[in-house]
């Protein structure tokens, strides 16, 4: 019996390892299909974007001043965001 499976960014480099590690043989198929999220940034053709041009430097200068924690942040975000949604 077939069984699918739904994976987030993270269970695709799972299975891009599980592949390049043990091959497809037990695998039926595989396929990697990505989103096309909505545009951000809030333009005169796009009034509703959340991401106004200030946000988006403020972004762009924290990033440059500390990578590390630019990203540390965001997908602490990014994750507490994910399972609250997965919660409800």
């Amino acid at each position: 019996m077939a069984q699918a499976a739904a994976l987030h960014a993270a269970g695709y480099r799972e299975l891009a390892r599980y592949v390049s590690r043990h091959g497809e043989s037990r695998l039926h198929s595989v396929v990697f299909a990505a989103a096309v999220p909505p545009y951000l940034m809030a333009t005169a053709d796009n009034p509703t974007g959340p991401l106004t041009p200030e946000k988006a430097q403020q972004k762009k200068q924290a990033l440059e001043q500390d990578r590390h924690a630019f990203f540390d942040q965001f997908t602490t975000h990014f994750n507490d965001a994910l399972l609250a949604f997965l919660r409800v």
